[in-house]
């Protein structure tokens, strides 16, 4: 289940509407970033990540972001650029194996069980994706902790440097 509410600034105006964490939905999501990603639209190191490893994947989070040169907040997808577990993938292949010989010793699982197991895949995080500010092209850090430092107004407003208020909660799914 995802949060979500508003960051405004009393004193200049200034408003940002974030979504934070993801939905129910997240793995369709996940599906539809991993082809945008592998199609470019989030830049070489995405490309560079699925020239190397096709068979990966990306895991999707709604963050909030801070611009280390201009201090400019997004709220973005967080990617984690994700490979099938080697192991895993090892034992799978030695069970599917078994089962195609049909090697009662190799395999004692049900035929119900031996697909369960081949279609289940554990992932693994091999790097983070790197935020780039939309409007100077700095580098970008997710807010850790984000939720609970705009709730307390510990969240500076970029344009005035003034604390944010917040308002709206909302729970998504």
């Amino acid at each position: 289940m995802g949060s979500g509410f508003k960051c405004f600034c009393d004193k200049c105006g200034y408003s940002l509407d974030t979504m934070l964490g993801c939905g129910m939905q997240g793995h369709l999501v996940n599906e539809e970033e991993t082809k945008r990603m592998k199609a470019g639209k989030y830049g070489e190191q995405g490309k560079r990540f699925f020239t190397d490893h096709p068979d990966g994947t990306v895991s999707t989070n709604y963050v909030v972001v801070k611009c280390n040169s201009c201090g400019e907040l997004y709220n973005v997808y967080d990617f984690n650029l994700q490979i099938p577990e080697a192991e895993w993938e090892k034992a799978k292949k030695k069970l599917r194996d078994a089962s195609a010989r049909s090697d009662s010793k190799a395999c004692k699982l049900q035929k119900e069980q031996v697909e369960q197991v081949l279609n289940k895949t554990y992932l693994v995080t091999l790097e983070k994706y790197e935020h780039k500010c939309k409007k100077c092209g700095g580098n970008a850090e997710i807010i850790e902790n984000f939720h609970n430092l705009a709730q307390a107004s510990k969240i500076d407003c970029p344009r005035c440097g003034n604390k944010l208020s917040t308002k709206g909660y909302i729970l998504w799914d």
